[in-house]
């Protein structure tokens, strides 16, 4: 079997169950809080990737970390893994996001329980990807670019991991174009 094959039935393998990973992550109150998307359409990705681009214009200047992202996964043929947690109160009015439940459903705040589940599945995943030897780095940018898309939820908190399998980390030395 050739070297592309491998890889790419390596990706198969390995990426649903950084997944699932992160699916059975401890969660607050056992509420199952946050999604994953695995992007694989080229398409989408690549309008993903110009909509960082773009989000990096606006930053103010063609050389952000926007651009710069975007330009890492276009050259290291990395797949896209979103997660995303949507904004859902626990109903304790516990005050750890320093307002109550109302506040978080009207927008106002975000459920810091819902961020802390969003940080562990993510933890989680990334850390079953790099014992398997798949370089990954978590990324808000690419986060970014998927909410104003509408790739997720409105109103979600969306972070992005992409995941590459090579002989040199791309996320490792990140030049600014």
């Amino acid at each position: 079997m050739e070297r592309e094959e491998l890889l790419k039935r390596a990706f198969e393998s390995a990426l649903p169950l950084a997944v699932a990973r992160a699916m059975t992550a401890p969660k607050g109150k056992g509420r199952d809080s946050v999604q994953v998307l695995l992007l694989e359409d080229e398409e989408t990705l690549e309008k993903l990737l110009k909509k960082a681009e773009e989000l990096g214009e606006k930053e103010g200047t063609p050389k952000s970390i926007f651009s710069r992202d975007a330009q890492t996964i276009r050259r290291n043929n990395c797949r896209i893994l979103l997660f995303f947690a949507e904004n859902e109160p626990l109903e304790l009015n516990c005050g750890f996001c320093t307002k109550n439940c109302d506040a978080s459903r009207r927008g106002e705040v975000f459920c810091a329980f819902s961020l802390i589940d969003l940080g562990i599945s993510i933890g989680s995943a990334v850390q079953f990807l790099g014992e398997m030897g798949f370089d990954n780095r978590v990324q808000y940018t690419l986060g970014r670019a998927a909410r104003e898309l509408g790739i997720v939820p409105e109103g979600s908190a969306c972070l992005a991991v992409p995941v590459s399998l090579s002989s040199k980390n791309p996320f490792f030395d990140r030049f600014w174009w």
